[in-house]
């Protein structure tokens, strides 16, 4: 219990001051403390809004409506149709195991900021949102992971566009998802962890107020890259 307490709370704390959300890393120690499938999900996704609600947003006015309308189009449909699916415990592990291997993998490759930008079309953004928004609603991840370095390698944006982009991509998918999933299963599962969001308010209050900018981004996609995949390799093992 008090490692779960402490383990949040740094993940919240670390992920707010570079003001992101941290669901990857909240449903990787999930997974590996056992918890039911649905209940990782509504969780993860809950802490996701809690943290981005409270130090993602700062940069809400380098939002681009250009990017994010076509991003939200495509993902929305898709949160709302696989939020709603049953999963057994084999399958929500092999789809979690798989999207913390590839997460962990993006957060070890560096992106470099893009000299010049270029146009990308309504309908490939639409592409990406329905990937990560499927992703998001099966998972609990919000989906940010992916998206950020997909919009880096397609030198859609600048680093603090994306940043906002992602931000409030994260922050909708997981709204939607965790509205989806509680009105399917309640609020029951989650109630035993119900002090899980005030310790991630908590990490987020201080990560955003207090430590802005003090963890280095790379430093945490270094340790995070090392959690998720050692967790998905431990999934793997016991599928």
């Amino acid at each position: 219990m008090i490692w779960l307490v402490f383990s949040f709370f740094v993940a919240a704390l670390c992920y707010s001051s570079a003001g992101f959300g941290g669901g990857s890393s909240y449903a990787a120690i999930l997974a590996w403390k056992g918890v039911e499938p649905g209940t990782i999900r509504q969780l993860s996704l809950l802490c996701n809004v809690v943290v981005v609600s409270i130090g993602g947003l700062a940069g809400w006015r380098f939002i681009r409506r250009d990017l994010i309308l076509p991003l939200l189009v495509g993902a929305l449909p898709l949160v709302y149709l696989t939020a709603q699916w049953q999963l057994s415990g084999p399958v929500f592990s092999m789809i979690l195991a798989s999207a913390l291997l590839i997460s962990g993998i993006i957060l070890l490759t560096e992106i470099p900021e893009a000299q010049e930008l270029r146009q990308v079309g309504r309908i490939q953004l639409s592409f990406l949102g329905a990937m990560f928004g499927a992703l998001a609603g099966l998972t609990g991840i919000g989906g940010g992971i992916y998206l950020a370095p997909a919009l880096y390698f397609m030198r859609a944006a600048r680093a603090h566009e994306i940043a906002s982009v992602v931000t409030c991509f994260i922050l909708v998918n997981s709204v939607l998802g965790l509205l989806v999933l509680s009105g399917e299963r309640g609020w029951d599962g989650v109630a035993q962890f119900g002090w899980l969001p005030i310790v991630v308010a908590c990490g987020g209050i201080l990560g955003s107020s207090l430590l802005r900018g003090y963890f280095h981004e790379l430093s945490i996609r270094r340790v995070t890259s090392l959690l998720v995949l050692f967790v998905a390799l431990r999934l793997f093992l016991t599928i």
